[in-house]
This record gives C-alpha cells, structure tokens and sequence, in this order.
C-alpha cells in the first residue's frame, strides 16, 4: 500500500489554484465605444450653446457701450425738444464714431435719437459679424415719459437678456 504524503496534496492544491482563469483587466472594446458615444452626444449638444452664449457676449458689449451714451442723447433731445439733431455724434456732445469701440465693436454712432454700434466683420462670431444694435428714444407726448427701445439685425437667442428687443431685420443693413 502506498500513503498519500500530505505534501502532494499540497502541492496538488496549489496547481488547481494556479490553473484558474486570469482576473480580467481593463475595458473592454464595447465598454470604450460606449464611452466615446456618451461623449460625443456631449459634444453635439455643448458646441452649439457655447457657440451661442459667445455671440451673446459680444452683443452685450455692444449694448453696454451704446448704453453708456443714452444720458447724453436723453439729455440733448429733452433740451432741443425733438429728435430731428442731426446725424453726427458731435451734436449730441458725444466722441467721433470710431472713438467709441470695443474689442468686438468698430464703431458707435448717434443719429436722430438713436444709438447705433455695429459689429466688427472679422475676429467674432460669424452669427453677429457686421450685424447693427440700435438704442431709439421713443417720447410720449401724453405724459412726457421716455422709453429706449432695443433693435438688432441679429437672431433673438444672440440678443442680450438686458434689451428689450424688437428686430429690426434689414433696416439698417
């Protein structure tokens, strides 16, 4: 009869054990090509609203700029007692058109009450790109109140949220 040492049964033990499957490590390709489809959609979905609030951006600059101006132009009307001033900025005490820009604006301009920058036509968004924002007085001679109307050549969704707008379409084009 031939005993069985506890030793082989050891070491029969530990070659089952190392016989085992390896633990899988890493993804796997479908794992990955459903990460990348996540991040694709992401994609597709940011580009246009960054697009978006980047044009925004740069209306609002130009509305900030024209609305620095609307205390000059209230005033001069409101002495003079009619729109009819002219069509240079001079008259309503205000810097040459091309004093007044930005980084996106070329130049801002006062003429008959309104207010007018317009848009560089390089270095910003394609959407605002030589597009016109306008300040107008509107009087009402009922009750002697005064109101700035907000106008653009530009879609509604670049428009600052500050304007209360009304396009103007091609007016100014």
């Amino acid at each position: 009869c031939i005993a069985i040492s506890p030793v082989n049964q050891t070491s029969k033990t530990r070659d089952a054990q190392n016989m085992k499957a390896p633990i899988q490590k890493g993804f796997t390709l479908i794992e990955l090509m459903i990460v990348v489809a996540i991040i694709g959609i992401l994609a597709a979905l940011a580009i246009p609203a960054y697009q978006d609030n980047t044009a925004r951006a740069q209306m609002t600059e130009a509305f900030s700029l024209i609305s620095g101006l609307k205390p000059a132009v209230a005033e001069t009307i409101a002495t003079a007692g009619n729109h009819n001033l002219g069509a240079t900025n001079s008259t309503y005490g205000i810097a040459a058109p091309t004093s007044i820009r930005g980084r996106y604006v070329s130049q801002t301009s006062v003429s008959n009450g309104s207010i007018i920058a317009t848009m560089k036509s390089s270095g910003i968004s394609s959407r605002v790109a030589g597009k016109k924002i306008r300040l107008r007085l509107l009087a009402d001679k009922t009750n002697g109140k005064y109101t700035w109307v907000c106008e653009s050549n530009v879609d509604a969704t670049v428009m600052p949220r500050d304007c209360v707008y009304k396009s103007f379409g091609a007016v100014l084009d």
